[in-house]
């Protein structure tokens, strides 16, 4: 780089160092080199913040956002890669006064929960294990009561076009009222590209158990792009899956939990240009567009009215009934609200795009805001059932 231009921006060699010294081309800033979604950031002409030199390029730290929930701007240093997978247990303990194999223990998360497989002389043991215990000079082995879980939560994503649309309407006559809407006709699948999905409302941190931490924590976004597959409507057994953290809040305990906003990251390859939400989306662009998980919104297997669905917090979530789930009542119990993610339960979340959904497509990226004791221990690896938001129209009907 020129020494003089780098003079003239005010900043250093070494700061040319670390963007330079990233991976991929510049051409495909930031997407190809920093895995951030494209429209994440934007390249404004201006003093910079509390500046007294003259206007100058550089990129905004706080991005204008639309209709995701989480405020007016967004920091692109707020995009987080999807949870890892984490795994929560908190639990009474079996304990016994025999030292015991591997071998010894019941295998498998339903026996492990059967009483019956830790009675005496079954899997080898002389000396039956004592339930709810506590650990003793005398004590040989120790077992975790109940089977570890998932400490993350998991989204299953679908995508395709509603039943019956074969036009797809784009924003022309919204941004230019004496003109009609130009169309898209819905062909093989191949004229939009699924390439992404952001989720907001997460939290930058989390407890112990697993719950978001912090005055104000559900200010990031996740951005996941390693999907199965490009195609809509999405193959079978090609359903995206993205672990993201429990969005459990305590501030509206025994009331509506959060909506959380999901943006779909799509590429158009209609061969045309369309008229998005404020403007043009190039042919072979990448554009947004939001669709919405209300965790009031009534499952269709729920035979009630939706007043009733919305009344019982409880309602629409298979509970577990082996082991308390966080949060944790006074008593000890779960506290059984259903709210969008729950950690060790699937989301299941199939999104439809709509005659007018185009209209909706935005080009930037919206805001979606001792020693001698042996141990044992059991993993339940199913996941539960969550609630599943089915038929969600992404932008608007």
């Amino acid at each position: 780089v020129d020494a003089d231009f780098i003079t003239s921006c005010g900043l250093t060699a070494s700061d040319f160092t670390v963007i330079t010294s990233a991976p991929g081309d510049l051409g495909e800033f930031p997407d190809g080199i920093f895995r951030l979604p494209p429209g994440a950031t934007i390249l404004t002409y201006q003093a910079l913040d509390g500046s007294t030199i003259k206007n100058e390029y550089h990129y905004m730290s706080t991005v204008p956002t639309y209709a995701m929930g989480a405020g007016d701007s967004f920091n692109p240093f707020n995009y987080m890669y999807p949870a890892e997978l984490c795994y929560f247990g908190n639990s009474p303990i079996r304990v016994s006064n025999d030292t015991h194999e591997v071998t010894d223990y019941p295998d498998g998360a339903s026996n492990w929960d059967d009483d019956d497989e830790w009675k005496a002389n079954v899997h080898n043991n002389s000396v039956a294990w004592t339930k709810n215990g506590h650990v003793l000079s005398s004590t040989r082995s120790v077992a975790m009561q109940d089977n570890i879980n998932y400490g993350t939560a998991l989204l299953q994503t679908t995508i395709k076009y509603g039943d019956g649309v074969t036009l797809l309407n784009d924003n022309n006559k919204g941004l230019h009222p004496d003109e009609e809407p130009n169309t898209i006709t819905v062909g093989d699948g191949s004229i939009l590209e699924l390439t992404g999905i952001l989720v907001g409302g997460q939290a930058q941190e989390v407890g112990w158990n697993y719950l978001p931490v912090g005055e104000n924590p559900f200010t990031t976004m996740i951005y996941d792009d390693q999907l199965p597959s490009s195609v809509i409507p999405t193959p079978n057994g090609k359903a995206n899956y993205t672990l993201v953290w429990d969005n459990w809040n305590e501030s509206k305990k025994d009331a509506k939990q959060n909506v959380v906003y999901v943006a779909l990251q799509f590429k158009n390859k209609s061969g045309k240009d369309f008229w998005g939400q404020n403007n043009i989306i190039r042919n072979d662009a990448t554009f947004y567009i939001i669709g919405t998980l209300d965790p009031d919104a009534k499952p269709s297997t729920y035979t009630s009215t939706d007043a009733a669905f919305a009344a019982d917090k409880s309602a629409g979530v298979v509970w577990p009934t082996k082991y308390a789930l966080p949060p944790y009542d006074t008593d000890g119990s779960g506290v059984k609200e259903r709210r969008v993610f729950i950690q060790d339960y699937k989301t299941t979340a199939n999104f439809v795009i709509g005659e007018n959904s185009l209209k909706y497509a935005l080009v930037s990226v919206p805001d979606l805001r001792s020693s001698q004791i042996t141990l044992g221990l059991s993993v339940d690896l199913s996941w539960s059932a969550g609630l599943t938001f089915d038929n969600v129209v992404i932008g608007g009907e």
